[in-house]
């Protein structure tokens, strides 16, 4: 399926460099490969959860269709929040800034400090 759609993409870059012109078609190659290479990261990052988590191959999918569904709802959620709330409180966004350039000082003044995704819990899990 891969190779399918890689081929599309080439076509269709192609039918741009036919019809349009070839730098639309260069762009439209260079935003493909950027994507196709955060899609391979994707699955990488993927792997490592499941791996980390210890998740079993049966329940792969399962936790993957919820997980992508719950963070769509969760983002549609918080983008709707968000909008309202620069709508009836514009000052709400110089608030946001501000945290946002102190967490950046902080992050630069303490370098970043490990964080351990699981901690207790997953010790806990692993115990049982």
């Amino acid at each position: 399926m891969t190779a399918i759609w890689v081929a599309l993409a080439l076509v269709f870059a192609a039918g741009l460099a036919w019809f349009v012109d070839r730098q639309t078609a260069l762009t439209f190659l260079t935003g493909y490969v950027i994507e196709e290479s955060l899609s391979v990261d994707n699955i990488f990052v993927i792997v490592l959860i499941f791996q980390y988590f210890a998740v079993p191959p049966q329940f792969q999918h399962r936790v993957m269709f919820w997980g992508l569904l719950g963070a769509l709802l969760m983002r549609g959620l918080f983008i709707g929040l968000g909008a309202a709330l620069l709508a009836r409180f514009g000052g709400i966004i110089y608030v946001s800034g501000a945290r946002l350039v102190l967490l950046g000082i902080r992050l630069a003044v303490t370098g970043g400090d490990e964080f351990d995704v699981g901690g207790d819990v997953i010790e806990a899990a692993q115990a049982e």
